[in-house]
């Protein structure tokens, strides 16, 4: 049975509270073109019909719709995962930035989020978006962590396989829906994909950052980096600041390069050169 775009709206209003948000004004809301094919199949049909993607649990050992609540978890988890997707750097963290969230969302235990995601990355359907030289279907490989210990939070990374879950009809249209999407941003800003994700990765970090490492704070690096008139010691403050928390993993000798003298005048380094970038 089709479903009216009034009833279609409340259910992408389960998934997303800015959505919700738009609901309770009277307002509709709708997926752009391939998303809105993959969450309608998901919709009607469940996230466990293609038959590929369950060879490929049979394959790594994974026997995880036993049962019913399971099956029921993982269809749930997936829709809120499409109907979160940024078609322009692939992630979901829009609205949620913690499992904790998502669990609270869709009313589900944490630990039952983690396991789901787990599984996902294993089947490779998702990944950890800074993976380095690490297996990118291990879901302990994008795990970055603060002086202290304790993770930061994921940014997963939509692979097209993902997209697929949901046919190659349905899945392709969302697959070609992500290359224009990167081709148009690309185009407008210059940015690469990967720039896209390292500043979505800097978003949510940043208030997890500030929290935890109250010594390093926006305000406080500011207020140390006016101070200094030597720029090997500004960088070297600032290079410190983003490797622990990530900035740089994956990036050229070249892109650190362009990425840390951006930081410096954004911290208003009063002795910065005119180029400021050194070529590799």
């Amino acid at each position: 049975m089709s479903i009216t775009m009034d009833a279609l709206s409340l259910s992408l209003a389960k998934y997303s509270g800015a959505i919700k948000a738009k609901i309770d004004k009277g307002m509709k809301h709708r997926l752009p073109g391939g998303l809105s094919d993959v969450f309608n199949v998901f919709e009607k049909h469940g996230a466990r019909s293609n038959a590929a993607f369950l060879a490929r649990l049979d394959e790594l050992g994974i026997d995880a719709f036993k049962k019913r609540n399971q099956c029921e978890n993982f269809d749930e988890i997936v829709k809120l995962i499409v109907v979160n997707i940024n078609l322009e750097n692939r992630t979901f963290c829009k609205d949620f930035q913690t499992q904790q969230q998502i669990g609270d969302q869709l009313k589900l235990d944490q630990s039952t989020i983690s396991r789901h995601l787990s599984l996902m990355v294993r089947a490779g359907i998702i990944r950890h978006a800074f993976t380095g030289d690490n297996d990118p279907r291990d879901p302990k490989a994008g795990i970055v962590c603060d002086e202290n210990g304790i993770p930061f939070n994921n940014i997963y990374y939509v692979n097209d396989d993902f997209a697929l879950l949901a046919g190659k009809t349905a899945g392709n249209k969302l697959i070609d829906a992500f290359r224009k999407r990167d081709e148009a941003a690309t185009e407008k800003d210059g940015t690469t994909l990967f720039q896209r994700v390292v500043n979505v990765r800097n978003k949510v970090w940043e208030e997890t950052i500030k929290s935890r490492l109250k010594g390093i704070s926006a305000a406080s690096i500011t207020t140390t980096i006016q101070g200094m008139t030597n720029r090997s010691e500004a960088v070297s403050v600032i290079r410190k600041r983003v490797e622990k928390r990530g900035d740089l993993v994956g990036m050229s000798a070249n892109e650190q390069s362009t990425y840390i003298n951006t930081l410096l005048k954004r911290h208003k380094f009063n002795d910065f050169g005119s180029s400021g970038a050194l070529a590799l």
